[in-house]
């Protein structure tokens, strides 16, 4: 049996030129008078950064097919069979009526060959009979391919429905009608009986809003509805991506940015056919990518036949099982808790999901055959980062047992993980055939250095003292500090505070990694330890308390530091640019420091803003900049202030006439641990001011 199908869909937004018109890309003097030499070099230059993109992607991750949408340039299209086909050999190139109306924009991209339909060609079209506004100058359909992975005749069918462009439920009644045919499409190549409807998948940029923020019920008619004509046969594989037992997004999975306002949605779909045994093809994993070429991010999944726990809505809840060592004991002291998770994978290539429902700090001891990942609960695309590793031998003597008795072929070195909330973790056999074996699950309480709770930053984290118990056998609470790297390295002065409970009191003391005191503090109320940091120098937070019976103690490491996440994106958009919008274009000049340094992070020109357009390239440049700098990671930190200027020259009297400077700042105590940031900036111009907009995100902690 083959392994597991990999499958991307990708709105690129390669538009036509009529469709830059209604966008506001292109005027519509600019249109009359064939002012447009610039049209097919925009769609060249994003078919070459999508092409590039995608070519990125480690070998052994590469999505098996690709279905792309909004590809109308022609341009653009040959630019992508260039550099795509190489790779993804099997190819159809445009889906088109015939007519005097644009194609599709549908492309698909094949490591796979196409099988046989019945129709005796390798694809089945359907062309909508409704379409609205806008759209109505596409030839908007749904094309259908059969794969013989995972499983033999695995049917995919790639589309774009209907867009809304005045409130979410504009053209509803449209896409009900466009969802319609694709089931009968379905129906057509494999009948109407469902029975035999083997494995399907529908793929693409659907316009119905699915993430919290929407203002609409279409969703809920869509999958909710008995009897919708999609809905009821065809389930929506991102609510899957849930933890077990939860009827919301913990990840919102937004898949589209609108570009004027910087608001996030989730447009973009894996649907799969509900299940009708036990053996219907599912996504053990979907994940948000690719942010910085186009107004859609990247829909990939991993497909595979249902397995047990294969799912982050059916994992494995360590709760649930329970603790092998360090089970509660009022008779005891308390102690950090180790769990041996039974992994069992029948599917070739497959996953197997594991719940951790708290944020804490926990180390994974893995077996040999094993490869897996930890996920924050926001966000099953990007994987954490461990911070340290941790030793069995390391370990209390009376937690060291179970693992010579459930994991006596694991790692006895673990990796170790912190986060402020909950944790996915998904494991894989790293030769992809099946695999049976224990993963072994440390959680640290801080009942000793060796099982010491890493402080996030800015996140009150409980001091897990029992009441009327000890903690450990001396009742001490450790913790660890470990400053932060940032790109100019600037001296900072960080703090970790103990808050104590009315009446309650206690010492907080700073040791360094040999156990020798860095200061110390004791009494009531807050107590707190300030300090210069250095990147690298970690070191140990030892409380104690004036009796077992005080609880509830609260612990904060407070850090300016933040990070610019580029795998977030970083776009400079042009809401109205200088000056009458045709013919010429604005070339604005850029600037961009870190913390206050003298030296430019990044310089950079663009010589043709047209307004609707984002600045091509820039996280490219900057994550190249700060890498001829020694950063390796596309999150940089810093601690004060990346500071922002756009020159707009004026070439006819070679002066400037619009010089803006902006601060974004760190994030400050009271934001959440991850927040975009967008801001506007306005560009003087004696005949019109222009209005860029520039949106970043920001987060306490380092993505992967």
């Amino acid at each position: 049996m083959p392994g597991p199908l990999r499958l991307m869909t990708y709105n690129v937004q390669l538009l036509p030129l009529i469709a830059g018109v209604f966008e506001g890309t292109v005027s519509v003097p600019q249109a009359l008078l064939g002012l447009f030499p610039k049209g097919a070099t925009d769609s060249i230059a994003r078919a070459e950064a999508a092409a590039k993109d995608l070519l990125a992607i480690p070998v052994r991750e590469r999505p098996h097919v690709i279905g792309l949408n909004e590809v109308f340039s022609e341009d653009g299209r040959s630019t992508l069979i260039d550099a795509l086909q190489p790779v993804w050999p099997h190819v159809i190139e445009s889906v088109h009526e015939g007519d005097l109306e644009e194609d599709a924009g549908l492309m698909v991209f094949s490591q796979l060959p196409f099988q046989s339909l019945p129709n005796g060609s390798d694809r089945a079209e359907r062309f909508y009979s409704t379409d609205a506004g806008d759209d109505s100058w596409a030839s908007k359909a749904a094309v259908l391919v059969q794969v013989d992975t995972p499983v033999e005749a695995t049917t995919l069918v790639f589309t774009h429905l209907q867009a809304s462009y005045i409130g979410e439920d504009q053209h509803r009644a449209v896409r009900e009608a466009q969802l319609r045919e694709v089931r009968e499409l379905v129906e057509e190549v494999l009948g109407p009986d469902p029975g035999v409807w083997a494995h399907v998948i529908v793929a693409g940029d659907l316009n119905v809003r699915g993430d919290a923020g929407m203002k609409s019920d279409e969703w809920f008619d869509i999958f909710d509805r008995p009897g919708h004509p999609f809905g009821e046969r065809f389930a929506d594989g991102w609510i899957e991506m849930r933890p077990p037992n939860e009827s919301r997004d913990h990840d919102p999975g937004s898949t589209h940015r609108v570009r004027a306002t910087q608001e996030e949605m989730r447009l973009d779909y894996l649907c799969r056919l509900k299940p009708l045994d036990a053996h219907e093809l599912v996504a053990h994993h979907m994940r948000v990518g690719h942010r910085d070429v186009s107004d859609h991010y990247a829909l990939e999944g991993l497909f595979q036949l249902r397995d047990d726990h294969c799912q982050p809505s059916t994992a494995t809840d360590i709760d649930g099982q329970g603790p092998v060592a360090g089970t509660p004991d009022p008779n005891q002291p308390r102690t950090s808790m180790v769990y041996a998770v039974q992994i069992d994978i029948k599917q070739l290539g497959g996953l197997y999901w594991i719940w951790i429902p708290r944020p804490g700090t926990y180390t994974f001891h893995a077996e040999p055959a094993m490869v897996y990942d930890t996920y924050a609960d926001t966000d099953i695309s990007t994987p954490l980062e461990r911070i340290d590793e941790l030793s069995v031998s390391e370990l209390p003597p009376d937690l060291q047992w179970p693992y010579h008795e459930f994991g006596g072929r694991g790692d006895p070195v673990g990796q170790t993980f912190v986060n402020r909330s909950p944790l996915l973790v998904a494991v894989r056999s790293r030769t992809g055939r099946p695999l049976s074996g224990t993963l072994m699950i440390f959680e640290h309480l801080g009942d000793s250095p060796a099982t010491a709770i890493a402080l996030p930053p800015h996140l009150d984290v409980e001091v897990p003292f029992p009441a009327n118990q000890l903690l450990g056998s001396n009742d001490e609470a450790w913790f660890r500090v470990m400053p932060r790297p940032t790109l100019m390295s600037k001296p900072r002065t960080e703090q970790v505070v103990v808050r104590f409970r009315s009446g309650g009191s206690g010492t907080l003391e700073a040791l360094d990694a040999g156990m020798g005191s860095l200061g110390s503090a004791t009494g009531s109320g807050e107590q707190g330890h300030s300090f210069v940091a250095t990147a690298g120098d970690d070191f140990f937070v030892k409380i104690t308390r004036d009796s077992d019976q005080q609880v509830g103690q609260v612990i904060r490491w407070e850090t300016p530091v933040s990070y610019l996440r580029l795998d977030r994106g970083f776009t400079i958009h042009v809401n109205d640019e200088t000056g009458p919008d045709w013919p010429g274009a604005d070339e604005p000049e850029l600037e961009i420091r870190m913390d206050g340094d003298s030296v430019p992070l990044l310089e950079t020109t663009w010589d043709d803003a047209d307004t609707g357009e984002d600045w091509p390239g820039l996280v490219d440049q900057l994550w190249f900049e700060a890498v001829k700098r020694g950063w390796t990671s596309k999150s940089i930190g810093f601690s004060e202030s990346i500071d922002v200027v756009i020159i707009e020259p004026d070439p006819p009297l070679g002066m400037a006439h619009g010089v803006v400077s902006h601060a974004v700042e760190t994030l400050s105590p009271n934001e959440p641990p991850e927040r975009k940031r967008t801001m506007a900036i306005n560009v003087f111009d004696t005949v019109s001011d222009g209005t860029y907009t520039l949106a970043c995100t920001l987060s306490r902690d380092p993505g992967a």
